[in-house]
């Protein structure tokens, strides 16, 4: 262990080498590319910029989406440079990934030594979500990267000595926040933590110099806000379009919040009471701690731990894990009414990095206890027991990630039917299934058709009909979705020539004589 807690080691950074790539080959053995829904209107925003159209507001989407610039604007130059593909749609995640692990190593090495930066590569390394999200286009890990780079450059910036040192990172920093906010909106999430860490983690620090950081902070983000309210002004009309945006989109897709009509989050007329203790009380606080392998639950524990013992080093991340915690648990996302956000994993990015810091500087105190620690063998085996468990746990979820690829059906039907076979399926199947038969983000082509305003009978002889019973279940619960009457009653004379179980390619008979497609012949 000494070994490995010495930067000058070989040992040390021969492990630091193997963590990397263990992490870039999983990251690429896993890799997802295009996926439908958000990653998707991300992707139509990118490639309409790329070509010179940035769509605000005249965006028909959810209104907040094309103000994450932060999110598609790095994509668009990567489209506007090398094409739009699978690969430039999710190459700017990807790097921000592994950049999130050189990350999560500096500020675990800063902090608590060599040993706890190469632990917090490690819990980085291999977990499920993190492996995923690499290389989907999802606003939240990419926010929470900028935002995690906004806090260490403000921690560099109190341990400086001269004001213009520290006043250069904080302004830096204050610029980065104002980047995570044009990624998305939860940012703001970090203000109490921030403050806290300003003006009172770092006491050792001069009050000059926790003045000069405040007011830098304040200054980098209010430039970027103050950029982003000129622009919504000139364009939009309305300074304030992003606030203004956020409360519409609650109206437009009130399905995915804590809303009454919502499917997921809704509740029976009088049982708003229930519903909302049951959000804050049971969901919540469970669905926090269970994210990302448990992690969050993991660095409860140490948490506890080093508060029974006082040993307070932990004040930094566990204030931000803290912190954080409680405004994802409980503080309101919209301003005109009482919203908690819904706590689905992604959502939650910003409390990784906090969660890793924890753990991994538990762990590095365990395994580093001194000789002259009576407990020194005990430390030891329940560090390498936690370790152990951890990671079983985290391992036991990859194989799903490495296994699969968003929007399966749609891929291999693409890769079953020529391109001049016309497909009718469900609009938002047919999206998809166009951007992988032509490279195309439109809704539809001559040979990819949405059925939804066609009868069985006036479809072409000898195309092919696509029922993605999953896709069909998703949209009936969550848009009060129609499907025509041939998706539960299918023509008998329709031909059914592949399956997976969950979706049905049939072909509709071909007049006497006609030559065969692709699919007919596999």
């Amino acid at each position: 262990m000494r070994l490995l807690n010495s930067p000058r080691s070989i040992v040390h950074w021969a492990t630091f080498a193997g963590l990397i790539s263990i992490a870039l080959l999983l990251r690429v053995s896993g890799f997802q590319g295009y996926s439908d829904s958000d990653p998707r209107d991300y992707a139509i925003l990118a490639n309409d910029l790329a070509h010179g159209t940035l769509q605000l507001p005249s965006y028909d989407g959810p209104p907040v989406f094309p103000l994450r610039l932060g999110v598609y604007g790095p994509i668009a130059i990567l489209v506007k440079a090398f094409g739009r593909s699978e690969l430039t749609l999710v190459v700017y995640p990807f790097l921000l990934s592994i950049a999130g692990l050189f990350l999560a190593y500096a500020l675990a090495r800063i902090l608590y030594g060599p040993l706890a930066g190469l632990l917090a590569i490690g819990l980085l390394a291999a977990l499920p979500t993190d492996v995923s999200m690499a290389s989907r286009l999802y606003p939240d890990a990419i926010a929470a990267f900028w935002a995690n780079v906004a806090v260490l450059l403000t921690y560099l910036g109190l341990t400086k000595t001269r004001p213009y040192h520290c006043s250069a990172y904080a302004l830096l920093a204050g610029l980065f926040f104002g980047i995570s906010w044009l990624c998305k909106e939860s940012v703001a999430y970090l203000v109490p933590f921030v403050g806290i860490l300003v003006l009172c983690l770092h006491r050792e620090a001069p009050l000059r110099i926790r003045l000069v950081c405040l007011i830098s902070l304040g200054i980098g983000s209010i430039a970027v806000l103050s950029a982003e309210v000129l622009s919504c002004h000139a364009i939009a009309g309305d300074p304030l379009f992003h606030f203004h945006a956020v409360e519409r989109n609650y109206q437009t897709t009130a399905v995915w919040f804590f809303d009454q009509s919502s499917p997921y989050f809704g509740w029976e007329n009088g049982h708003f009471a229930k519903a909302l203790a049951k959000r804050l009380i049971v969901d919540g606080p469970r669905e926090i701690l269970l994210s990302f392998r448990a992690l969050p639950a993991f660095a409860a524990l140490a948490l506890a731990w080093r508060v029974i013992f006082r040993e307070y080093r932990c004040a930094m991340p566990g204030i931000w894990l803290v912190s954080l915690a409680l405004m994802f648990g409980y503080a309101s996302s919209s301003f005109e009414h009482y919203r908690p956000l819904p706590t689905f994993e992604r959502y939650l990015y910003p409390l990784l990095l906090p969660s890793v810091l924890l753990f991994a500087s538990f762990l590095a105190g365990l395994l580093l206890s001194g000789s002259d620690c009576p407990a020194r063998r005990e430390r030891a085996f329940w560090a390498w027991a936690l370790i152990v468990a951890y990671l079983a746990h985290s391992a036991s979820a990859l194989p799903a990630v490495l296994w699969s690829r968003p929007e399966r059906t749609e891929r291999e039907v693409a890769a079953k039917v020529d391109g001049t076979d016309i497909v009718y399926t469900d609009y938002r199947t047919a999206s998809s299934l166009v951007f992988f038969r032509t490279g195309s983000l439109s809704p539809s082509t001559a040979t990819t058709i949405p059925y939804e305003n066609i009868d069985a009978e006036a479809m072409e002889a000898g195309a092919y009909v696509l029922l993605d019973n999953d896709m069909t279940d998703f949209l009936v619960r969550s848009y009060d979705y129609r499907p025509p009457p041939f998706v539960h009653a299918p023509p008998q004379t329709w031909r059914r020539v592949w399956a997976d179980g969950v979706s049905i390619l049939f072909q509709i008979p071909r007049a006497l004589g006609g030559q065969g497609s692709q699919a007919d012949r596999q």
